[in-house]
């Protein structure tokens, strides 16, 4: 706790963003800050991920180099160092690898510079119960959604594809089944790591088959090398 106490006193001092990507495992967003220019803290994450990992570490001279420029990051979890970056710091890039331990797979590590596109943050598949959402961010009020709600039971298959339009804090628009049975009015949200959908079918008349609200949770991106 004192540690942490710490990194969040000397984190909101100097903090630099990066932003790239680890092997192929989708984009990496990291942040780190230093006081001395020796001593560094900070914490990492995978895009979309609400969740950060610390970090600590220190820069140490490099062979090629008169001053410092090798940057060592240890991730801090439970009181321990775990994995670790071994990178090197040239202008606005680091470059170098990241390893799960001395033993482990050595992952090229790329970043540079700059902040999250966040534009497309809510894009990926969602799933609740077999049934499927992908969304697609096609404009920065426009999404793009495939839906397919499975048949159960009496309930019928619907799927659903086509765009929706950002109103306010939600995505809103009415699409036609796929299978020709009418029209569904859709209001879609976003929560973290959650969709939250409301469907209206115009063609549904039986009331166990009546959609009302549901929440489907996105899928993982792929995690961390082996």
């Amino acid at each position: 706790m004192i540690w942490l106490a710490v990194w969040e006193m000397g984190f909101a001092q100097q903090k630099v963003t990066y932003v790239g990507t680890i092997d192929d495992t989708g984009k990496v967003e990291m942040e780190i800050s230093t006081t001395n220019e020796k001593d560094y803290m900070g914490r990492y994450r995978y895009q979309g991920k609400k969740e950060w990992t610390l970090l600590k570490g220190a820069m140490y001279y490099d062979k090629r180099n008169k001053i410092a420029q090798n940057l060592v990051l240890y991730e801090f979890a439970q009181s321990q160092d775990t994995s670790f970056f071994d990178l090197y710091m040239e202008g606005k890039s680091l470059t170098g690898t990241w390893q799960r331990n001395r033993q482990s797979k050595i992952s090229a590590v790329s970043l540079s510079i700059g902040e999250v596109d966040k534009s497309n943050a809510f894009d990926g598949m969602y799933v609740m119960d077999g049934n499927e959402l992908d969304v697609k961010t096609i404009a920065g009020n426009t999404v793009e959604i495939n839906l397919l709600l499975k048949q159960i039971g009496k309930c019928e298959e619907i799927r659903l594809a086509g765009t929706l339009l950002k109103v306010g804090n939600d995505w809103k628009g009415s699409l036609p089944d796929q299978n020709e049975k009418g029209d569904v009015s859709i209001v879609l949200s976003f929560d973290d790591d959650r969709a939250n959908i409301e469907l209206i079918p115009a063609f549904i008349n039986n009331s166990a088959c009546l959609l009302g609200n549901a929440s489907y949770t996105q899928q993982m991106q792929k995690q961390k090398p082996d």
